[in-house]
């Protein structure tokens, strides 16, 4: 049977060994299921739920719920902490979740310092897949070395919502990482390089894309969809 993995998760020593997080039972041994989730931001909520879909790539029973209501803030979240602190090394820098989702919008994950949120490292990667379980990668291997966290944090639709959104989650796993080998991504950022050299995403409310400009130049196009004030974009430069 395919194990699953929590949504959010503070990372204890036996983690970073490649220990699996489900939500099946306390029976399983895994620590997931006896760990708090808590839901972060008004109008939000988590529970451990039946598997909406359990074909495909995850036929686990049980997965990770956040149901955020219509108008929420749109990095409606969940998280865990208290369960001990881990650094990066190079064997656990690629972190993988999987999402069920209903629509195309950013997911964020963010490791803290369970004491001070200002000290935090977080990836954002958008599904590309509705109404089906997709597994999505997320590179840590930058951070290698960093201060030790024990808090991570899971804003799974990271955008404005008009009405009431479910998001679930599972089989969260951390691996070995890979150094990148593609071109350096230095100032200034001019969009010649190959367009999956560049990480970027928008988020609350912002879509950003590359492409050809008024002058067939290679530019980065931003949209300001009815999201918040604050809507922008942001771009990976490590």
């Amino acid at each position: 049977m395919k194990q699953l993995y929590t949504l959010l998760l503070m990372l204890p020593a036996m983690l970073f060994a490649q220990t699996d997080i489900d939500f099946q039972s306390i029976s399983s041994g895994l620590p997931g299921p006896s760990w708090t989730w808590t839901a972060d931001q008004p109008d939000t909520s988590f529970n451990v739920v039946d598997n909406p879909s359990a074909t495909g790539i995850n036929t686990s029973s049980n997965v990770g719920e956040l149901t955020a209501a219509a108008g929420s803030n749109a990095w409606a979240l969940a998280f865990s902490d208290g369960i001990g602190s881990f650094t990066f090394d190079a064997n656990n820098t690629t972190v993988k979740i999987m999402v069920y989702k209903t629509r195309i919008s950013p997911i964020e994950i963010k490791f803290e310092d369970a004491s001070d949120s200002n000290v935090s490292v977080s990836r954002t990667v958008s599904n590309t897949v509705v109404n089906a379980w997709e597994e999505l990668s997320f590179d840590f291997y930058s951070t290698i070395g960093n201060t030790s966290y024990s808090k991570i944090v899971i804003i799974p639709d990271n955008s404005t919502r008009t009405e009431a959104n479910i998001t679930y989650f599972d089989n969260i796993t951390f691996t070995e990482g890979v150094a990148s080998v593609g071109p350096t991504i230095a100032l200034p950022v001019d969009f010649e390089e190959a367009v999956d050299a560049y990480e970027i995403a928008g988020f609350d409310g912002g879509v950003a894309s590359i492409e050809a400009g008024p002058d067939n130049a290679n530019s980065l196009k931003y949209i300001k969809g009815a999201g918040q004030n604050w809507a922008g974009v942001w771009i990976n430069l490590d």
